[in-house]
């Protein structure tokens, strides 16, 4: 886990694998992490994750990408990408 991340109340991390968190990423409110022993999870510095969003096995999400609330994460996130919706989306990007 990196240096200045924020964890807002009821956030769960299952790391039964290899779950890396960047520099400075904030976790809303019930975020909930998932990792499996052959399929670890990655968030890049600077990103944002919204209140009930869940990031599931083998998903890795960009420097600076904004995970909008209630968005499951099951690929691949862009940096600086907004990703929101069911079934989620980039939908602009970040400068």
């Amino acid at each position: 886990m990196g240096t200045g991340v924020f964890m807002s109340p009821d956030c769960e991390i299952d790391d039964r694998g290899p779950v890396a968190i960047g520099d400075d990423v904030v976790l809303g409110p019930h975020v909930l992490i998932r990792a499996e022993p052959d399929r670890g999870v990655r968030i890049g510095p600077r990103a944002w994750l919204g209140e009930g969003a869940r990031v599931e096995p083998g998903a890795s999400i960009g420097q600076g990408a904004m995970i909008c609330a209630g968005t499951v994460v099951q690929g691949e996130v862009p940096p600086h990408a907004v990703f929101e919706g069911n079934p989620p989306q980039v939908v602009w990007y970040l400068k």
